[in-house]
């Protein structure tokens, strides 16, 4: 057997299955749901029935408790109080009063009334039923230390005029009956006719005659549904005080919270949780004058678990209206079926196409069902595209202005193009501005290499700079080296400015902001101008310009000159980034000029050094050839000397006219010398 592949079936084909698998797992649902629901709904009434149940013995016993409240009021006004408590004893009539008033109410096991010493003077002896009991050891018994004896004996008296106890066990009556003698005790002041505290009427109400007489009656009426449902009593703390199990009693905690968090307990050998109870809490407020213990009456009542027998018990027509319903609906399901996947089939060739990246016209779509608005939507998706590939296709033609409206806030495909569109626009603008600046730099440079003379060149630099940032007013200063240290700032050049501002001007380091430029060797720029720093001349009149830049011409943290440029706009960051550059290279122009300059000076002066050195060397060649010529001259007539000498030397031998050492005499040697 060929094994069934969904991927193989039509749609139509598909449908059915989905028909019939929707049909199974819906009976199915519906079926669990239904239960499901019923059992939450019994559960929920029950959970009403057992908060209503426990309020209402709560408030049963509230009223009971009001009026015991009010007994023991009663009481102690009474005339016979105040006689027995006057003669320290029970008189007849008094005794009378109390065994009848044990009798009349059945509800308590003890009635003492105390003089002002706490005292006992009087009891009662006979229980509810009329029947003697003793009481006789309580007579002369001290109960001066007994809370309800000091509170009823204060000043202010207790609360709503009588004192009442939380649950508790009472040795006497214990002793008197011989039981745990579990109850709730009542305490009011005796007084006399001038108000005056002169004893206490004290009651002890039977736990069973009240309180458990309620919680039995209550469990009565609700075991009439459920044998397993069940009352319990706890104090403020959540202790019980009263159940059908007993060893319960003063020994087991319950509260709401603690049993919805999961404790649980056991009753008559069965454990009660929240998995299997329902809980219902009625909490104590009081009655009238009396405000209560806050003590709570817990109902607790089987849960109703999920079952398939409440199908047949509760539910079985309601199931079969359901199926009957569904055949209905999967018949129409499968008629309606044919006709969708018909438009389906439409709309797979309309993606086909689309998917080829043809752009087709969808015909006008009449229905209004969800195929008709994603035919609808389809169409309006192929408009979109279309739409977006003619932006496409402007982009890519250079057309960064072309207009485009994104389908949504959520249109990626528009919001990304509208991206790059704008990626496109800045890259454009910075390279607008990046070809700006590096045509300014080489016309700059050309500028740079073309001027020989220095004044001619700073002219070109301020106009041309001027006019190329579309400034308004420029000037050029340069530095004037003394002894090789700058002195001042004079004012090389100026575009646009007042006549004025042609004289010569000097600038110290630190005077104004051109001074302040040069001190600092960094940009100043300045959009908020004082209104007397500048203004700039036109045909229309004088004007503060907006803006200002400053910037010195430094190159190796060497400043040459400030160059200053004034303008009615706003110098944008390339502009000044453009101007800071052409800056630096005038200065390293001017540092090469300079340099230059030096060199020529330097040349100059060593020519002029050599060409005296040369002058000097000529001289001292002629001095030393004269001063040959001397020396030649002087030997030659030294040697004609020295032959005179020796002929004058031989002549007066041979005349004998030989006189001084050497034969000769003066006017011989003055005349060999004149001779020479």
């Amino acid at each position: 057997m060929k094994r069934l592949n969904l991927k193989d079936l039509s749609v139509s084909q598909k449908v059915t299955w989905l028909a019939a698998v929707a049909f199974v797992t819906l009976a199915i649902v519906v079926l669990v749901f239904s239960i499901n629901q019923v059992v939450k709904s019994k559960n929920r009434i029950t959970e009403t029935v057992t908060r209503n149940r426990s309020l209402g013995a709560i408030e049963k016993i509230d009223r009971n408790f009001y009026e015991r409240f009010g007994d023991v009021q009663a009481f102690a006004y009474n005339r016979l109080a105040l006689q027995m408590v006057d003669s320290g004893k029970a008189l007849a009539d008094g005794q009378n009063f109390i065994n009848t008033m044990m009798t009349y109410y059945v509800l308590y096991d003890l009635m003492i009334v105390v003089n002002n010493e706490g005292k006992v003077v009087a009891s009662n002896t006979v229980d509810k039923a009329g029947l003697v009991v003793n009481t006789q050891f309580l007579i002369g018994q001290d109960f001066s230390n007994e809370g309800w004896f000091k509170i009823c004996m204060s000043p202010q008296g207790p609360e709503g005029g009588a004192w009442y106890s939380d649950f508790i066990s009472n040795s006497q009556v214990g002793q008197v009956y011989k039981s745990a003698g579990q109850g709730m005790a009542f305490a009011a002041p005796i007084k006399n006719d001038n108000g005056k505290v002169i004893g206490v009427w004290y009651n002890f109400a039977s736990w069973k005659e009240v309180t458990q007489g309620i919680r039995i009656e209550t469990e009565r009426q609700l075991t009439q549904a459920s044998s397993s449902a069940f009352v319990i009593i706890t104090d403020q703390h959540g202790t019980v005080i009263d159940a059908a199990d007993e060893k319960l009693i003063g020994i087991t905690r319950v509260t709401e919270s603690s049993f919805a968090e999961g404790a649980s307990f056991q009753l008559d050998g069965r454990v009660v949780s929240s998995e299997d109870y329902i809980l219902g809490v009625g909490k104590s407020v009081g009655a009238y004058t009396y405000k209560g213990n806050n003590w709570v009456a817990m109902t607790f009542y089987p849960k109703i678990k999920f079952s398939f027998a409440i199908l047949f018990s509760e539910l079985l027509s309601f199931m079969l209206i359901v199926f009957i319903t569904l055949a209905g609906c999967i018949i129409a399901f499968l008629f309606l079926s044919k006709n969708i996947s018909l438009k389906i089939i439409g709309l797979q060739n309309i993606v086909n196409t689309l998917g080829r990246g043809e752009f087709i016209e969808i015909a006008k779509n009449g229905s209004k069902d969800e195929i008709g608005k994603m035919t609808d939507s389809l169409k309006s998706l192929i408009n979109s595209l279309s739409e977006t590939s003619r932006f496409a296709n402007e982009i890519g033609q250079g057309n960064l202005k072309a207009d485009f409206e994104p389908l949504s806030e959520k249109d990626v495909l528009g919001h990304s193009l509208l991206a790059m569109r704008s990626n496109l626009l800045k890259v454009a603008e910075e390279d607008s501005q990046r070809n700006w600046a590096t045509q300014g730099l080489a016309k700059f440079a050309e500028i740079l290499r073309s001027q020989d003379d220095f004044q001619k060149l700073g002219d070109s630099i301020i106009s041309n700079l001027v006019k190329y940032v579309n400034g308004n007013q420029g000037s050029l200063f340069i530095t004037n080296d003394v002894d090789g240290h700058p002195e001042h700032l004079e004012l090389l050049s100026c575009y646009a400015w007042e006549k004025k501002k042609f004289l010569e001007m000097k600038i110290e380091k630190g005077e104004g902001l051109v001074g302040q430029c040069w001190q600092e060797g960094e940009p100043i720029y300045l959009t908020d101008v004082p209104a007397k720093y500048i203004t700039i001349t036109s045909g229309l009149g004088k004007a503060t310009p907006t803006s200002i830049l400053i910037v010195p011409l430094k190159v190796n943290e060497n400043i040459y000159g400030i160059v200053e440029v004034a303008s009615f706009k706003v110098f944008r960051p390339h502009e000044k980034e453009f101007i800071g550059k052409v800056c630096e290279n005038i200065a390293a122009a001017i540092s090469a000029a300079k340099i230059t300059d030096r060199t020529k000076r330097l040349l100059i002066q060593t020519q002029q050094q050599t060409e005296e050195m040369r002058a000097q060397e000529e001289e001292m060649r002629q001095n030393m050839e004269e001063l040959t010529a001397i020396q030649e001259e002087m030997g030659r007539k030294e040697k004609d000397y020295l032959a005179r000498i020796k002929e004058l030397e031989g002549l007066r031998v041979n005349g004998h006219r030989v006189s001084g050492s050497n034969g000769f005499s003066k006017s011989d040697v003055g005349q060999v010398i004149t001779d020479m």
